[in-house]
């Protein structure tokens, strides 16, 4: 299915690192990426203010990773907002790809959906381009960390469906 988004074959051939990690569920989409990324337990909290430490060091921008969003769907619309990421393409119970940027690094997320046979699989891509070698630095610190939370999240925004 992925290979079936010219946006995705795109960002799969221009960009640093590229990532995909599936899970299970009974949800639509929209509803899965809203709570992928609200997913904030406290143990997470604890990471992202580490993480904003490393990032300040190296003189990263982070988004605001605090507060819930105000939505139980995801926007659909290219240039909507949902927390850090701006819809740069979706459709309808397909796929979404969401975009964040500073002058370090490029990240998109894309999550295509493709269902089975009493669920829907839910892949979950992780698109990074680094513009600067501090943007390099700073993800190959928070590299493992980043498998760990987005593991998690997928788990947990699945479970949210049941």
């Amino acid at each position: 299915m992925h290979e079936q988004i010219p946006l995705v074959t795109m960002l799969s051939q221009d960009t640093d690192y590229v990532d995909w990690k599936s899970v299970c569920g009974r949800m639509p989409l929209d509803r899965f990426v809203v709570s992928l990324l609200q997913y904030r337990p406290v143990w997470l909290q604890s990471m992202y203010a580490f993480r904003a430490i490393v990032a300040g060091i190296l003189g990263i921008r982070l988004p605001t990773m605090t507060g819930t969003f105000s939505r139980s769907h995801a926007p659909m619309t290219p240039g909507e907002q949902l927390g850090p990421f701006r819809v740069v393409e979706a459709a309808y119970d397909s796929y979404w790809i969401g975009k964040t940027e500073d002058k370090n690094l490029i990240a998109h997320i894309v999550v295509v959906a493709s269902q089975q046979q009493t669920d829907t699989r839910f892949d979950v891509g992780t698109f990074v381009t680094f513009l600067r070698p501090t943007g390099r630095l700073y993800f190959q610190i928070v590299r493992p960390f980043h498998h760990l939370v987005l593991t998690t999240a997928m788990a947990a925004a699945v479970r949210v469906g049941r």
